[in-house]
């Protein structure tokens, strides 16, 4: 949830669940009149008056990821929307199967061929739906994991209150896959070099990122 008098700038990024971008997704707010725009390279920017709103990101797949905001107090505040795959139609997975359970079988197959090949047969065909249903439990537990790991991250950057400036510096680090030197950091900010050290100390003291001596540079990694 995120606490704006009069109005409030929301603005993000819409990613997918391996934190790449996504280009041209569509996001649609229920303001009066609804509001849509399309996210150009996964960024978008949206105004907001006071009150509660629902905020729905689809991309081209048609996967959808709905998040609501509590607009109390005027201000920045960065939203990112990360979309996950949907799981929800393991049949899928058999559309290209030549197996054809409804297929006649004729008489002289059923008197060429032995009983026993019939049921090693089933047994085989067992096991290959018991490893799909595996795969798609596990499959789902990863999405409910990341799920779970990202309202932490959310959580876990506002209990420790990190300003717009040094969110960018989390969001830089967290696109590098968690891990980035102090100098490629830089290359991304046009702040000074004094400044991008006093908010990596700022996130250091705060607990949000690790800072590891290496030769002549740092490198930084999140927690």
């Amino acid at each position: 949830m995120i606490s704006a008098v009069n109005a409030a700038t929301i603005q993000g990024t819409v990613y997918d669940w391996e934190l790449n971008p996504i280009d041209k997704a569509v996001i649609e707010i229920n303001t009066t009149p609804r509001q849509t725009i399309v996210a150009a390279a996964g960024d978008y920017s949206v105004e907001l008056d006071l009150g509660s709103y629902s905020i729905k990101a689809t991309d081209r797949e048609g996967n959808e990821e709905i998040e609501t905001v509590n607009v109390v107090k005027e201000g920045t505040y960065n939203l990112d929307i990360i979309m996950f795959p949907s799981f929800d139609d393991p049949e899928k997975i058999f559309n290209d199967s030549e197996f054809n359970p409804d297929q006649e079988i004729s008489e002289d197959v059923l008197e060429e061929t032995p009983i026993t090949n019939y049921l090693i047969w089933g047994v085989a065909l067992l096991i290959i739906i018991g490893l799909v249903i595996s795969s798609l439990s596990r499959f789902k537990r990863g999405e409910t994991e990341i799920k779970k790991e990202v309202t932490e991250l959310k959580q876990e950057v506002k209990k420790k209150e990190v300003d717009p400036e040094l969110s960018k510096i989390v969001e830089a680090i967290k696109n590098s896959g968690g891990r980035t030197t102090q100098k490629e950091l830089r290359k991304q900010f046009p702040s000074s070099e004094a400044k991008i050290s006093l908010m990596i100390t700022e996130l250091e003291k705060k607990g949000i990122i690790e800072k590891i001596k290496k030769g002549r540079g740092n490198i930084l990694v999140l927690k």
